[in-house]
């Protein structure tokens, strides 16, 4: 049985996570909880749509995780442009005064694309699930 890298493993309970995390906003955002919270935008339709937009990134995201877990080759690249738009979107916020925050998930997205981008890990994912 092939034995699955620990960073793959670390990444997908990350995506995970982070797709829990956008569903539950999303859906707290829809049912009115914290609106101002998640989703600041000055109409009820805009609301709506974002709050839409975020239920399935955190479907993708749970998609992406799965298919991480399976090495799939796709889920690899998709990881790889998730973790280059996390870390944009850290950089961004590090400009804006976001705090400690974005500078440790911007390290956590470098340190991810850097080992996914090894050639070893990157060897390892296949178009055949692994099970």
């Amino acid at each position: 049985m092939e034995q699955r890298p620990v960073g793959v493993m670390v990444l997908t309970v990350l995506l995970i996570i982070l797709g829990a995390y956008a569903m539950l906003m999303g859906f707290l955002g829809l049912s009115g909880s914290m609106v101002g919270l998640v989703s600041p935008l000055p109409s009820d339709s805009a609301n709506f749509l974002g709050n839409g937009l975020t239920i399935l990134l955190g479907v993708v995201l749970f998609g992406v995780a799965i298919s991480l877990y399976q090495m799939l080759r796709w889920a690899w690249t998709v990881a790889l442009v998730i973790l280059v738009v996390m870390g944009i979107r850290d950089i961004f916020f590090i400009f804006f005064g976001g705090g400690i925050t974005p500078v440790l998930s911007l390290i956590l997205a470098v340190i991810l694309i850097i080992y996914l981008a090894t050639p070893k890990i990157r060897s390892q994912f296949s178009d055949t699930p692994v099970r």
